[in-house]
């Protein structure tokens, strides 16, 4: 074992492995399921079981991109307020089904699919740089592009996604009009400018105002906390 990395060594023996849900075109997400044991080095073997998952074959990586400058009271970034289906019917106590359902917009920042030929530091420096000009209609160089930390997993135990975090310098830009990216649940998104602490705690739920039933969003406050140890 590699004495800079402790984690097991191990392998999965797999008996199957197959998408079991319909074949859609296009589709979106897919999900996999794979028969397997756990197979350790010193010939340790677990119980067979099974584990389900979701592939996104269109883009499986992603871009977030926080979106700062430094104004009059000092450093302001821009939150995006976009609505997401599975938060507003996901949940057990939300309404299924038919019908006329209210709409939850989350607190967010800038995020996009990495594409297919993007999947190098200049392709998703790229890909982070057109997400900022479709979302909030920003024309940024690639200088104000600076990555904000390491990659993390997104939910490894759901899915293979990798999260790429940037930070982009928009002083003095003036905003352009907001094209988007063609998606009908994107029409109603807006974004506004926060200094940077008041942003942090509306991701985090604990804004004075936000009322009891308020979740923040992960993928934000991580890039924000990640920006407030970079900038002064």
């Amino acid at each position: 074992m590699d004495e800079a990395d402790d984690r097991p060594v191990a392998h999965l023996r797999v008996t199957s492995d197959e998408h079991v849900d319909p074949e859609r075109v296009p589709a979106f997400l897919r999900l996999r399921s794979v028969r397997l044991r756990v197979e350790s080095e010193d010939g340790w073997r677990s119980e067979e079981g099974t584990w389900d998952f979701v592939e996104r074959p269109l883009g499986l990586d992603a871009v977030v991109v926080l979106v700062w400058r430094r104004g009059p009271a000092g450093v302001e970034v821009l939150l995006r307020q976009g609505l997401r289906v599975p938060a507003s019917m996901g949940r057990a106590e939300q309404p299924h089904g038919p019908g006329r359902h209210p709409a939850v917009f989350v607190d967010e920042v800038v995020a996009g699919l990495v594409e297919h030929g993007e999947y190098t530091s200049p392709g998703r420096a790229t890909r982070a740089l057109q997400e900022v000009l479709e979302e909030t209609g920003l024309r940024l160089g690639p200088a104000a592009i600076t990555p904000l930390g390491g990659p993390l997993w997104a939910t490894p135990g759901l899915c293979a996604e990798i999260l790429h975090f940037f930070a982009a310098d928009a002083t003095g830009v003036a905003a352009e009009s907001i094209s988007g990216d063609g998606s009908p649940f994107e029409a109603l998104a807006r974004t506004l400018w926060l200094p940077l602490d008041e942003a942090l705690l509306r991701v985090c739920g604990a804004a004075p105002d936000a009322p009891p039933s308020a979740v923040g969003d992960m993928r934000a406050e991580l890039a924000l906390r990640r920006l407030a140890a970079r900038v002064p």
